[in-house]
């Protein structure tokens, strides 16, 4: 059976909360509730919701402090935040400035009351961004074999990431720090094709949609050993090293599955760059 996705509404009155998560759940999603700034965090943290809809003025903690909290945690760097308030209303009620929450990265802002058809293709709209990105992901080479759950971990630590043609995402020998997978677009790696610094660059791959690139990432001593540079405009899913790190720590088997992907991956690449340099000499 199809997972419905989990949405988290933090709020503080109570008559909102209710109607909102009839609404919702009529979908229907999974709807999880929190009243306060505070047990909004804890629940965040228990129930990994794929959305939260995030009231501004609560008490114990306001809006603007939970989605900065959330936001600098890698685990909900990427889950859509919706900042859901009448603060027109009630800002000569308050001292927060509203100029604390332009510099915060929330997904949307929408003013109470929203009518439920709007508040459904606002909510709709941030959710298909991310089923997409977990497509991507289940199709992509390194996580063919993982499970949803595994899957829904690192959707929430990927950044989206669009580059120009001509851009060089990376050099041969700079520190590797990135796992890339291409969504859109074309990118190629290059190399040498012999140890002057002159030599000729020599394209020994062209990595496009569902492949990755950028594995040194994951293997030590986490150098790249190849350059890449995009021959079009192209949109890719950036994995920081240290996130993915995290994660196989928490979670072993998502590890060995990866790495095990990765071992194959990089033979197969060995030998098709092994026979393009000895072509090009």
């Amino acid at each position: 059976m199809e997972l419905r996705p989990k949405i988290l509404i933090i709020d503080d009155d109570f008559d909102f909360v209710y109607a909102t998560r009839k609404v919702l759940e009529s979908v229907p999603y999974e709807v999880v509730v929190a009243f306060d700034g505070e047990e909004g965090l804890r629940k965040a943290r228990e129930e990994k919701p794929d959305l939260i809809l995030l009231d501004i003025i609560m008490p114990l903690r306001d809006g603007f402090t939970v989605c900065d909290e959330l936001k600098r945690s890698p685990e909900f760097a990427q889950v859509p935040i919706l900042m859901l308030t009448s603060f027109s209303q009630k800002v000569a009620e308050t001292s927060l400035a509203l100029g604390q929450g332009l510099g915060l990265e929330a997904e949307d802002y929408i003013d109470k009351p929203i009518a439920p058809a709007d508040l459904l293709e606002r909510v709709k709209k941030h959710l298909e961004k991310r089923a997409y990105k977990i497509r991507a992901l289940q199709v992509s080479e390194p996580f063919e074999d993982l499970s949803d759950s595994q899957i829904a971990k690192i959707v929430n630590l990927c950044r989206e990431e669009v580059y120009e043609a001509g851009v060089t995402l990376f050099h041969e020998g700079d520190e590797a720090n990135t796992l890339y997978l291409v969504r859109e677009g074309k990118v190629a790696l290059l190399t040498r094709a012999g140890p002057s610094p002159t030599a000729e660059m020599v394209t020994v791959d062209v990595i496009t949609r569902g492949r990755c690139f950028g594995w040194s990432a994951l293997v030590a001593p986490h150098v790249y050993t190849l350059s890449a540079k995009c021959l079009e405009k192209s949109r890719v899913l950036a994995l920081a090293r240290t996130d993915m790190q995290r994660l196989f720590t928490e979670d072993p088997d998502m590890g060995y599955k990866v790495m095990g992907r990765l071992t194959t991956i990089i033979a197969s690449r060995f030998d098709a760059t092994r026979d393009k340099l000895m072509r090009a000499r």
